[in-house]
């Protein structure tokens, strides 16, 4: 499996991952998840190091339902806008943008890979959102 993992040496926080990247690695998830079921997961999660995947991943292995798994996005795409609220400078507005569209496309990615989509679905799906 394509690992998400920190970009730079002895960071403790993981960087997010690209947009290219996360298609690749939900896509990839989504065959698995088709081939052997769900719960099979579980065994790649230690490989993800992202936390809002890994979250979401550990969400859609416990049985947890797409629209509960949605609501935790929403909350924190909600709460991430609001931060992004305060006048903040041009590129800073632009990493808050990206980061927000990094979190929908995880959110989008993981509940299109329980409901069972084919793997090339859900890249087209994350397609949308860029590179």
């Amino acid at each position: 499996m394509t690992e998400i993992r920190a970009d730079q040496p002895g960071s403790s926080e993981p960087s997010p991952p690209s947009l290219k990247k996360l298609r690749s690695t939900l896509g990839h998830l989504a065959k698995k998840a088709r081939r052997e079921g769900l719960l099979s997961l579980r065994d790649d999660l230690d490989g993800v190091a992202h936390p809002a995947l890994r979250r979401g991943l550990e969400m859609v292995v416990d049985g947890v339902p797409p629209d509960r798994i949605l609501e935790a996005y929403r909350e924190d795409i909600v709460a991430l806008a609001q931060n992004g609220e305060d006048g903040a400078r041009a590129k800073a507005q632009k990493a808050q943008k990206a980061r927000g569209d990094r979190l929908c496309a995880t959110a989008l990615g993981v509940v299109a890979l329980q409901q069972g989509y084919r793997p090339r679905v859900v890249r087209k799906l994350l397609a949308g959102f860029g590179a």
